[in-house]
């Protein structure tokens, strides 16, 4: 078992406590039946609160729903629903005989349309009952985020202070997902442009798409990928502007 600090919980908040102890798993699987749940992760581990180890259990599990078609401002949407929920249990007995007993679960539902990945958002506020650990409740307040304006491609009215690429969404994908990246403001870089290079490559490190390879003013951009034609399994996709950037970030297709 792994053990956790609890100091991280006042800086982090619960849910990035709980994200410290994943890796990385495909939270929304498309080709899962709807109706059914299964666990992306379990984890044993214990806290420390005033001196004494407390054994819980950790259990991030994701439920794929009936589809619904969300109206929003900008039209109707038909969407892929997921239920992803976060849970914290106490470990009650001794091994082999250990009863979990929950402490607090908080769900987030999701809607996904194809291109425009999360079209609406829901997180109820949650009570969190610490007494079986001797501790006192606390409140989680919910929260809810709803798409109001159309997605754009890019923006070249906006110039970033830095080079930055984005993680690809959606990801997991199937087939396409879109990549966002940043120019700074050539002046900084005394260049009146920049050429540059997006490519993907497998696990292999075979370069499997060529996505950009031009020069580019300063701005914020977003391309479309698309693997209709590869495999499922784990991509990298490399940004590259010469010597000045380079970046690299993992996505998967899930076909």
């Amino acid at each position: 078992a792994e053990a956790a600090d609890s100091s991280v919980l006042p800086d982090t908040g619960l849910i990035g406590w709980l994200a410290s102890f994943t890796d990385w798993y495909p939270l929304y699987q498309f080709d899962l039946p709807t109706g059914l749940s299964v666990t992306l992760f379990q984890r044993d581990t214990t806290i420390s609160f005033d001196g004494t180890d407390v054994p819980i259990r950790i259990k991030v599990s994701t439920e794929r729903e009936n589809d619904e078609t969300i109206q929003t401002v900008v039209g109707l949407f038909d969407c892929k629903k997921f239920t992803v929920t976060a849970s914290i249990s106490v470990l009650l007995g001794f091994p082999p005989f250990v009863f979990p007993v929950e402490l607090v679960a908080v769900p987030v539902t999701s809607w996904m349309a194809e291109n425009h990945w999360v079209v609406e958002e829901l997180r109820p506020s949650v009570t969190v009952d610490l007494g079986a650990i001797g501790l006192p409740s606390f409140y989680l307040p919910g929260s809810q985020s709803k798409l109001t304006t159309e997605p754009t491609s890019v923006k070249e009215g906006i110039q970033p202070d830095e080079f930055f690429l984005s993680q690809n969404y959606p990801n997991p994908f199937n087939p396409s997902t879109f990549i966002k990246f940043n120019i700074p403001n050539v002046e900084t870089l005394r260049a009146t442009s920049l050429r540059m290079n997006l490519k993907v490559y497998d696990v292999l490190g075979k370069e499997v798409a060529t996505l950009l390879n031009e020069t580019k003013k300063p701005g914020t951009y977003e391309i479309q990928f698309d693997g209709s034609n590869l495999t499922s399994g784990v991509y990298f996709y490399t940004l590259s502007v010469g010597t000045q950037f380079n970046s690299t970030m993992k996505m998967m297709l899930i076909k």
